[in-house]
């Protein structure tokens, strides 16, 4: 999102990455749903505001993969639905008849749900019609923002833009660089996904009580959720230390009975596809901005729905961000990196 922002205010982009999008942290468990929760972020009303402003456009668009969804909220809490970030939502209470699980209180609102499998397409289309350069390069040997930076100046860019999702955690100076707080964890999270000609839910149904929901998509319903902080270098987060497999069996059977719980239609809950990720883990999103290299560079980390949740808003106050650091008045002048 952030590349087709920069260029659609005048900025010639290259796009530099080791993997496709679909091949990136968290995108094999993205549920897409679009709601505000992931981050008590204070910026995040916003960002999720202009979020919902182009997924309203972009559904008519059938490659983007999004549909307009409402949402059963369900809580115990009377607390849990006051929250503030309601007011960004159209929302009324359940009735009882809505209710499910076991809870005594809910509330309906509606957004949009984003099928990721079906966007990453709509987005490479928009990168080709952009004119965006995109060069595969092994970015993991790129260990530092130092040396990020100095091929953004070895290529005589103007800015760099680092947005590395939980791969930020692995770079040795982000601490010196950001801070303390830089830091991110991982959230190690498992969904089930069945067909939708299997399980035909119209709408979402969320438990915030123990974080279990149903989200139908196009043409599949994500079924989840598990959501257990990791150092982002822990092995799980690689699935390769030896009781992976063994955590993997327990959490399915938990969310599979969690889920039987919520929406008892759907039966024995069996086959499916089941899918394990990591998503990045942090309390504020991560807009750093940093010149000690010779060079402007904007470091991005994003939260909820594995990224998508605000990427319309971070990618707008990239665009305000660079514009002010590069004294960009001139539209087609700058020309920025985006790794």
């Amino acid at each position: 999102m952030t590349c087709l922002a920069l260029t659609a205010n005048g900025a010639e982009v290259t796009l530099l990455s080791d993997t496709h999008m679909s091949q990136s942290t968290g995108f094999a468990h993205a549920a897409g749903l679009m709601e505000p929760v992931a981050t008590s972020d204070p910026r995040a009303p916003q960002w999720f505001k202009r979020t919902v402003e182009f997924c309203a456009a972009a559904a008519n668009d059938p490659d983007w993969g999004i549909e307009p969804r409402s949402v059963l909220f369900l809580s115990d809490h009377t607390s849990t639905h006051e929250q503030d970030w309601f007011s960004q939502v159209p929302k009324r209470a359940a009735e009882q008849a809505d209710l499910r699980g076991g809870r005594s209180q809910g509330t309906w609102f509606d957004t949009y749900v984003l099928q990721p499998d079906i966007a990453s397409r709509a987005f490479q289309r928009e990168l080709v019609t952009a004119g965006i350069e995109f060069r595969a390069r092994n970015c993991r040997k790129m260990l530092s923002i130092e040396a990020i930076a100095s091929t953004a100046v070895e290529k005589r860019m103007d800015a760099f833009v680092l947005a590395a999702g939980l791969g930020l955690a692995a770079l040795q100076d982000i601490d010196t660089v950001i801070g303390r707080d830089a830091g991110l964890t991982a959230g190690l999270g498992l969904t089930i996904r069945m067909p939708l000609a299997e399980l035909p839910l119209d709408h979402v149904l969320m438990d915030a009580d123990d974080f279990t929901y149903l989200i139908p998509q196009r043409n599949q319903v994500v079924c989840g959720g598990t959501n257990i902080p990791t150092p982002h270098d822990d092995e799980l987060v690689e699935g390769k230390s030896a009781v992976a497999k063994r955590l993997r069996a327990e959490w399915e059977d938990d969310v599979r009975r969690r889920v039987r719980r919520l929406y008892p239609e759907v039966g024995p809950f069996t086959g499916g596809d089941v899918r394990v990720g990591a998503r990045p883990l942090r309390h504020e999103v991560l807009t750093a901005l940093t010149e000690r290299f010779g060079i402007p560079g904007l470091i991005l980390g994003g939260a909820g729905g594995s990224g998508w949740t605000f990427s319309v808003g971070i990618a707008d106050d990239a665009c305000t961000f660079l514009s002010e650091h590069l004294d960009a008045s001139a539209p087609g002048q700058l020309r920025l990196q985006a790794a």
